[in-house]
């Protein structure tokens, strides 16, 4: 079977996943779900046991896991299931390798800024143009519930599936730039999304400019997630929370070193159904009209030193 025939198969098999998670029978659809999680424990399990019984192999079964790790689907795998016998930081380096050998004759070069949680920070320049950007993924397995209450009675949740990316480009003193998390979360990575919830989705711009001794600059940002959505108050509560934010802010460099600083701030939060500030939900005998919209506001002075 050809590279391109495993891809059409994996992404049929990503599709049915996602029909599956829309079956209306709760019953039926967590079935399926127990089911593929099964399969996908049980392969982990077996192809851990080959890993380990290759890694025992000595210098031989060195070589047979970096051939692995040469094969589009054999690496996929292996990374998949947290086996990959290469460590992040040297995969990165090692395809930066390889593309810098191609765009070193244009006089351009990759560098690679950091690693932090998963998440690649990358650097560039090409003349007076400077770029910056970030990529990163969390990934999770399925959850499940494992108490006695009757379906129907309990909140369900998505795994974590969260694709980070960011991305900045300078040009003499004028810096623009932008940040954006989307997939299944509610927070930065730090709540599960309600299974049948929207995706979470929040993109931030901003830009700033250096003139002399001062900084000025601005973002703004607009998350749309689940929020307190759940399919238990699905009829009661608005199935999007939208939060929304403003900042803009001076730095003037009074001495090397320390610094003067100045920023407003101004957000908004809707969710139809939700006291934001109680954090009470609606119900079927309770429906809850107050505190559906917040605004915040605040202007905040203060000064840093480095040394």
């Amino acid at each position: 079977m050809s590279d391109d025939q495993l891809r059409s198969k994996l992404a049929r098999v990503e599709e049915l996943v996602h029909e599956a998670e829309k079956f209306p029978d709760e019953r039926l659809r967590s079935q399926v779900q127990e089911l593929v999680q099964n399969l996908l424990d049980f392969h982990g399990i077996g192809l851990a046991r080959m890993v380990d019984q290759v890694r025992q192999l000595g210098d031989a079964g060195s070589g047979l896991l970096r051939s692995w790790t040469r094969d589009e689907l054999t690496s996929s795998l292996l990374l998949l299931y947290g086996l990959h016998p290469v460590d992040l930081e040297t995969r990165v380096r090692e395809a930066l390798d390889g593309l810098n050998s191609e765009l070193h004759a244009q006089g351009v070069e990759v560098q690679l800024a950091g690693i932090d949680d998963g998440v690649v920070r990358l650097r560039t320049a090409a003349g007076p143009l400077g770029i910056a950007a970030t990529v990163g993924t969390i990934l999770s397995g399925k959850t499940g519930y494992n108490g006695t209450a009757a379906p129907g009675t309990y909140v369900k949740y998505q795994g974590l599936s969260i694709l980070d990316l960011g991305l900045q480009v300078t040009f003499g003193g004028l810096a623009v730039g932008g940040h954006m998390i989307y997939g299944h979360t509610v927070g930065q990575w730090s709540n599960l999304e309600p299974a049948g919830g929207r995706e979470a989705f929040a993109p931030l711009i901003g830009a700033s400019y250096t003139m002399g001794s001062n900084i000025i600059g601005f973002h703004f940002f607009d998350y749309q997630s689940a929020g307190n959505w759940t399919r238990l108050v699905g009829p009661y509560v608005g199935r999007s929370m939208s939060e929304e934010g403003l900042a803009i802010g001076d730095t003037f460099t009074v001495a090397p070193g320390a610094y003067l600083m100045l920023s407003y701030l101004y957000g908004t939060r809707h969710q139809t159904g939700v006291d934001l500030l109680s954090g009470t939900v609606s119900s079927a005998t309770n429906f809850v009209k107050t505190n559906n919209n917040t605004r915040a506001q605040g202007i905040w002075a203060g000064t840093m030193f480095r040394w």
